[in-house]
This record gives structure tokens, C-alpha cells and sequence, in this order.
């Protein structure tokens, strides 16, 4: 729980709020509620992480669950297609190489 975080100065300004209404206890419940919430959040993404070979074949992580489900989304929110299968088009070079590329030459 950093304060450079994207809601670090949030959560220090409800610490700070959370001292002076209800004391030194409301602070330690809000803390252990925090990281009970993270435990849980972690446990069910390694039981999806876990659970997917058995129903795709391969495991994905919750990131890539994310990354799925935004391409989804955008895919009905311009009415195009939400399948994630490949076409055949999609599948040669000619179609993602140059981005492949550009993204490769970046990476390095």
C-alpha cells in the first residue's frame, strides 16, 4: 500500500480520516479488510488460472483474462465479431508482421 500507487493518496487520506474518526482499531480493521480483500482476490485468480487447462487446454492468467474480455467488449461495443478464433486471413504474416515487428523492435 504505497503511496505512489494509482489510489495511494486515496487510501492514505482515508487512513488519515480513519485515525481521527474512530482511532488506532477502525485503521486495523480497514487495513485487515484490505488485505483479506487482495488474499481472496489472488486465491480466485489462481483458481481460474488454474482451473482454465481443463476447459481451453492451456492455462491463462488472470492478465490475459483481462486482455480477452477488454477485446470482447470493444469488439460489441463497434459491432464486430466477440470470437476470439483466428481467421484464416488473420492467420498469415502478411496480416500482424509488421506490428509483431515494430512491437519486437521496441521490446529490445
Amino acid at each position: 500500500m504505497a503511496i505512489y500507487t494509482p489510489h495511494g493518496l486515496e487510501i492514505s487520506l482515508a487512513v488519515a480520516i480513519g485515525f481521527v474518526l474512530t482511532g488506532c482499531s477502525g485503521v486495523a480493521a480497514y487495513l485487515a479488510a484490505r488485505f483479506i480483500a487482495s488474499g481472496v482476490t489472488i486465491f480466485f485468480s489462481l483458481g481460474f488460472t488454474i482451473q482454465s487447462p481443463i476447459y481451453i487446454g492451456s492455462p491463462i492468467s488472470s492478465a490475459e483474462r483481462n486482455f480477452y474480455n477488454a477485446y470482447r467488449y470493444h469488439a460489441r461495443q463497434v459491432g464486430k465479431s466477440m470470437s476470439l478464433e483466428l481467421s484464416n486471413d488473420e492467420l498469415k504474416e502478411a496480416y500482424w508482421g509488421k506490428t509483431y515487428r515494430e512491437y519486437d523492435a521496441v521490446r529490445r
